[in-house]
């Protein structure tokens, strides 16, 4: 009864903080929209993407069927992520032997930092979160390696967690042999139960991932359970320091989407990237080495940012403190386990992109240090709570506010709404530009525009329904005259002072600016952040 409360209380919530933030716009959701949609009219040769897992679009497409807006239908299916997530985590705290009380509150935790989470970007992130929890608490329980039915479970899980994003296929492997192991060591059951266990969770696994895999392999003409760790892998390679010339081909040059596609960022993977491959040299191999010693940095800083005093982390090091006879507590102390999906999940990020601002990959790792932290703490007083029971629940609490404190900044930046200016220009230029009668292929504003407005022109390419032609890092005017769009988006620059780009393409004869025509005074026009420029020669 308990967590329906909480659960209704986070509902509202959410709700509050979605009609909030109905602007807030990222580049990965425009790829899920458009994918979504292609499902929803179903649209074969357009709807299969390696790079992205198809659940979140799953969940979208009915909603566009139904006539919902993407962006609203987005947030819906992002509250029911952050549902999820609690869900997962409460299951999962459970599983690791927390008290009730103290199971709640880590559950409230988790729920007040996915109210900033559901907004912050449209991914799928939130939602695997909660399934790799579902899927752990199964693995981490004495049912797991005892019944059929925990072992199914578990499959299941994994299976939709890899549907959700495909870094859950090498998870769903390392994560269940890591705990078949430490079920092994612990001898919490016979070996052959734990093998039969393991491979039954696989096999689920298996039989679930199969026809996505399938259609990949189908598509990319042979093996594929994903595109995205390669692409992912080849965007760090070495060559130069800024990586720039690596980065992802569909905004740094001049291109013409697939046939009914917004963006190539739909489908990155037909697109020519530098892979690479630390074999190939002594030099990459010493890259490799570099770029896991670095993305390891950056995932202890992901880590322990997820609590203000860093007690997750610490709390890790209790495990080298466990009293003999150490099988037996090993198999007892059940929160040391979460070394091994947080080491997987850490250690699947490592040779591939991974920056500190990357939090949303570890959203699943919020609950797994906090169980730890808890647990600790109730160790810690457990002789002084004979004397005093509220040492533990001062212990208890001092967990909670580490965890909670910044979650709970967040949570009320989100129902107060977030600032995304991206988002919002982009939709009133498109609705300028539809009034005008003057839609066409897009290029420009992407990676050389203010940080602001980074996007708005693929975003406003989107809310037209029409090709984002790409940009470059340092584009020329005679670049844009050869992208094969209608229109350029750029940054506008200062009032008095417009940017350099802005002033180059309003000084060329092949440029027409369209402020008259999108605007009711030039004052107007200068106030708008975004210039945009109608290509003479493509008419």
């Amino acid at each position: 009864m308990r967590l329906l409360a909480l659960c209704a209380l986070q509902a509202v919530v959410l709700c509050v903080a979605a009609a909030r933030n109905t602007q807030q716009l990222n580049t990965d959701a425009i790829a899920y929209l458009r994918i979504a949609g292609y499902w929803a009219n179903w649209q074969s040769d357009l709807m299969v993407s390696g790079y992205w897992g198809p659940l979140l679009s799953w969940l979208i497409a009915p909603l566009l069927k139904l006539g919902m807006e993407p962006l609203p239908a987005a947030r819906s299916v992002m509250a029911l992520s952050a549902l999820a997530f609690s869900f997962g985590s409460f299951r999962l705290l459970g599983a690791l032997g927390l008290p009730n009380a103290l199971r709640l509150a880590g559950t409230g935790v988790v729920a007040l930092a996915s109210v900033y989470w559901s907004v912050e970007l449209i991914s799928p992130d939130l939602l695997l979160a909660g399934l790799l929890c579902l899927a752990i608490g199964e693995l981490v329980s004495d049912a797991w390696p005892a019944t059929h039915r925990a072992a199914i479970h578990c499959g299941v899980w994994w299976g939709l967690a890899y549907l959700a994003k495909p870094v859950a296929f090498p998870l769903a492997f390392g994560v269940t042999l890591a705990m078949a192991v430490l079920h092994a060591v612990g001898r919490t059951a016979k070996l052959r139960r734990i093998g039969r266990s393991a491979g039954m969770t696989l096999g689920v696994f298996a039989l679930l991932a199969a026809p996505w895999v399938t259609a990949l392999s189908v598509k990319y003409g042979g093996f594929t359970f994903s595109t995205s760790g390669r692409i992912n892998h080849a965007i760090v390679g070495p060559g130069n320091a800024d990586n720039i010339g690596r980065y992802h081909p569909f905004v740094r040059e001049f291109h013409a989407p697939d046939a009914g596609r917004v963006t190539m960022w739909e489908d990155p993977s037909r697109m020519k990237y530098p892979y690479w491959s630390p074999f190939e040299s002594a030099a990459h191999m010493r890259h490799q080495v570099h770029l896991v010693q670095r993305n390891a940095v950056s995932v202890g800083q992901i880590l322990a940012g997820l609590d203000w005093f860093h007690l997750g982390l610490l709390s890790l090091l209790g495990c080298c403190f466990l009293r003999p006879p150490w099988r037996e507590s090993l198999a007892r102390e059940r929160w040391c386990w979460v070394l091994a999906p947080l080491a997987c999940l850490g250690g699947v990020y490592l040779p591939v992109y991974v920056q500190p601002v990357d939090e949303r990959y570890f959203y699943a790792a919020l609950p797994l240090l906090l169980a730890a932290a808890l647990s600790v703490a109730v160790s810690l007083t457990r002789k002084a709570a004979e004397q005093a029971p509220w040492a533990k629940w001062l212990a208890a609490g001092f967990v909670c506010v580490s965890f909670g404190l910044l979650p709970c900044f967040r949570a009320l930046a989100a129902t107060d709404g977030l600032r995304h200016e991206g988002g919002r220009v982009a939709r009133v230029l498109a609705e300028k530009l539809r009034r005008a009668n003057l839609v066409g292929p897009v290029a420009g504003s992407g990676m050389d525009q203010a940080t602001d407005f980074q996007r708005a022109g693929l975003y406003a390419a989107f809310f037209l329904g029409v090709p984002w032609h790409g940009d470059e890092v340092r584009p020329a005017p005679e670049r844009f005259l050869q992208s094969g769009a209608r229109l350029v988006v750029v940054a506008r620059g200062e009032a008095e002072n417009p940017g350099p780009l802005a002033r180059a393409l309003a000084e060329h004869p092949d440029f027409r600016n369209l402020d008259a025509a999108l605007f009711a005074s030039p004052e107007e026009a200068k106030e708008f952040p975004l210039a945009v420029f109608e290509i003479r020669q493509s008419k």
